[in-house]
């Protein structure tokens, strides 16, 4: 019979996995509370839609468009993280199929 080859994780590398867990439930559980307050979701949408008005002046190069939704989002995302919510991150912009 082979002989079973494994390191086996020491007391250490057990509790920081099991505080990573808990950091993770907590984040969790405060996006939960928070996400029932209208407010907050209103600016999580609001930020959202000005990521995706940063995507279309993009596309169309309007640099003083750009630095109004900047300006815009600046404080939404400090808002945010300061209270330790996870703000919307800015998603690639996809290219979809046309339809034939």
């Amino acid at each position: 019979m082979a002989k079973r080859k494994y390191n086996r994780r020491s007391d250490d590398e057990l509790i920081e996995d099991l505080e990573r867990r808990i950091e993770i439930a907590r984040r969790r559980q405060t996006w939960k509370e928070a996400s029932e307050d209208p407010a907050i979701r209103a600016a999580v949408a609001a930020l959202k839609g000005i990521d995706r008005a940063l995507e279309e002046a993009a596309g169309k190069r309007d640099r003083e468009l750009r630095a109004a939704l900047e300006a815009c989002r600046a404080p939404l995302f400090e808002l945010l993280d300061s209270r330790g919510l996870p703000a919307p991150r800015r998603a690639a912009k996809t290219r979809r199929k046309k339809r034939s």
